[in-house]
């Protein structure tokens, strides 16, 4: 029995130590659904997520950075005048209990000089708070972001 506790000890020790990927032990920071959209020519690609901070103090979303990009800017993007029109922010509030969605069309990440192998079909992006640890996700590559009923579980 000694020896079974023994190990399970040694195995909570090393499984502890990894380095921390999990967002939903990140001081309450929580990243889901993480996507980027293909690279275009020009290198330029877009991130999308959703952020929710669980803890009860405000933070601020205030970089990215990724292997695979040279530069990732902070974007919002607004209609105005019927024409698209995007802008670098420096920082995105994240409110206690508030959930902020990335999404075309809105908030998103701008990943310039992106050197992806075409084989890749996903890419490590790390986000960087004001507050809280930095969280890493692992990011889907596609053109369009899977639905939660995609799987059919309905039918």
């Amino acid at each position: 029995m000694k020896k079974i506790t023994f190990i399970a000890v040694v195995i909570l020790a090393a499984v502890s130590c990894t380095p921390q990927e999990n967002p939903s032990l990140n001081e309450g920071i929580v990243v889901s659904d993480a996507w980027l959209r293909p690279p275009l020519p020009g290198k330029v690609s877009a991130g999308y997520f959703n952020i929710t901070n669980h803890g009860d103090k405000a933070d601020k979303l205030v970089a990215a950075e990724s292997p695979i990009a040279g530069s990732i800017e902070l974007h919002t993007a607004a209609m105005a005048d019927g024409v698209m029109k995007m802008r670098r922010v420096d920082a995105v509030d994240l409110a206690p209990g508030e959930t902020v969605s990335f999404k075309p069309g809105g908030l998103h990440l701008m990943l310039f000089d992106v050197e992806l192998a075409a084989d890749r079909n996903d890419a490590r992006v790390t986000l960087i708070f004001e507050n809280a640890e930095p969280v890493t996700v692992l990011a889907a590559l596609t053109n369009t972001p899977a639905r939660k009923t995609d799987d059919h579980t309905n039918h």
